[in-house]
């Protein structure tokens, strides 16, 4: 290890001596001052421009020289070579930067990095060590997103930055995953979508969530709209009915009671309604949209024969005409929640059990026979009146609901799949904006009512 020594000098020009000499290395230098004692150094210039070239001292009328290497002082040299610093130039540069070691300075060159205080925020974030590795991951071949050119630590952590990442080890596991933004990353990570590509993918095709694009995929649905169609079928009739069958059923729930359909006219309609589910792009129907109307005669065979179109009518095969039942030998769901405070908003009502109760009576002086009552079994307990429940469960099905499935979810699952007609005064507002089913067909399965001021009589106009 060289001795530290503190040194004085003098800048000259020119120098007389019969011997001049010159040493390998600093540590001889230092060394042969030391052993005689000579602190006082010479600053050899040169040229007109006067640079300095050697460092020099004067021992018994000979002249001892050092080339400077471009160091101002042996001191300097010293710390050059004890940092490991390739020449005065490095050193001085870092040195004037705060940096006292070679190889924070090597860093912070290649990093592109200004100050100190920058370094050490980069350095913690992990990017110093970091741009090793990410310069590897872009040699490895894996698929990553589309990247700007990044040069340095530096520039890779103002692009991580400002994508929200603030750390390497953050950035690096989403990039493998195709984010670049760390919101982004977030939103699709909470809807479940395992990468960006997918996540991308799935908004193209109008998904929100990764759940409803694993159902379309294993539905055969093309995009969001499509698995939206899918579900307005679905809710008709079993799986082993085709999703023809499916469509004429859902046709024939809409049509007014009693009205008697010619077949030619219903076989128009339905392929008017058929052709609109075909794409516009093919021209063609989806891929999941199963089919057994091949001929007229299937058709037929249908509506006179299979049970999900004898729950809406009966086909004279005399006359070819679908005769559609009567409003009251349709199922019926009554909105509990609904009817248990008149029709009104919980403020304005208080809940009676002996609500519903009335309006099933009236229903059944109508002649309705199938009626099913959904209640939250919550809103259900504010009631006192439970007497009255008692009289409900024996008269009617009462379907309670829990938290996980509230009643209106319940009531309007009921009314897709039985095609029930629904007896509340609920304008759903929310499900009309989440429910493409609700917000279209809803209106033709809803009966409204009335309750008289004192609440002792119903009114339904749709019945009157």
């Amino acid at each position: 290890m060289l001795k530290p020594t503190s040194y004085k000098y003098s800048r000259v020009k020119l120098i007389g001596a019969n011997t001049r000499l010159e040493f390998a290395g600093l540590e001889d230098f230092c060394a042969f001052a030391d052993i005689h004692g000579i602190s006082s150094i010479l600053i050899l210039l040169e040229g007109t421009e006067e640079l300095a070239t050697d460092f020099a001292m004067v021992y018994e009328q000979a002249v001892f020289q050092l080339p400077s290497l471009g160091y101002k002082t042996i001191e300097d040299y010293r710390l050059g070579i004890q940092n490991n610093f390739p020449n005065a130039t490095a050193y001085y540069d870092a040195t004037n930067s705060g940096y006292k070691k070679y190889e924070e300075y090597q860093i912070i060159k290649e990093a592109g990095i200004v100050n100190r205080e920058q370094f050490e925020k980069i350095r913690q974030q992990g990017y110093v060590k970091g741009y090793d590795d990410f310069v590897e991951l872009l040699k490895s071949g894996i698929r990553l997103p589309e990247l700007p050119s990044i040069n340095n630590a530096s520039e890779l952590f103002e692009f991580a930055n400002k994508g929200g990442f603030n750390h390497y080890s953050k950035f690096k596991e989403a990039v493998l995953k195709g984010f670049t933004d760390d919101g982004i990353r977030k939103i699709a990570t909470e809807h479940g979508f395992p990468d960006y590509y997918t996540y991308n993918q799935a908004l193209k095709l109008g998904f929100r969530t990764y759940g409803n694009m694993e159902i379309a995929i294993k539905e055969k649905a093309r995009d969001y709209a499509d698995l939206l169609r899918i579900y307005e079928l679905k809710w008709v009739g079993e799986d082993e009915n085709s999703y023809d069958q499916r469509l004429l059923a859902n046709l024939l729930s809409r049509i007014e009671p009693k009205k008697e359909v010619p077949l030619a006219k219903l076989q128009t309609v339905f392929l008017k309604t058929l052709n609109a589910y075909k794409y516009t792009d093919t021209d063609e129907l989806p891929a999941w949209f199963t089919q057994e109307f091949n001929q007229l005669e299937a058709l037929s065979d249908f509506l006179e024969n299979n049970e999900l179109a004898l729950q809406y009518g009966f086909y004279n095969t005399k006359s070819k005409i679908f005769i559609i039942n009567s409003m009251k030998e349709r199922g019926l769901v009554i909105d509990g929640n609904n009817a248990l405070y008149r029709g009104l908003s919980a403020s304005e009502g208080t809940p009676e059990w002996g609500n519903i109760l009335k309006l099933i009576e009236y229903l059944e002086q109508k002649g309705f026979e199938d009626i099913t009552v959904a209640i939250d079994t919550a809103l259900g307990e504010r009631a006192e009146d439970v007497d009255n429940k008692e009289i409900i469960e024996d008269k009617v099905v009462l379907r309670e609901a829990e938290k996980e499935n509230p009643c209106e979810t319940l009531v309007i699952g009921l009314v897709k799949r039985h095609h029930s007609l629904l007896v509340s005064n609920d304008p759903y507002r929310l499900l009309m904006i989440q429910d493409n089913w609700v917000n279209e067909y809803l209106d033709f399965y809803r009966l409204s009512y009335t309750f008289s001021e004192d609440g002792s009589e119903v009114t339904m106009p749709d019945l009157a």
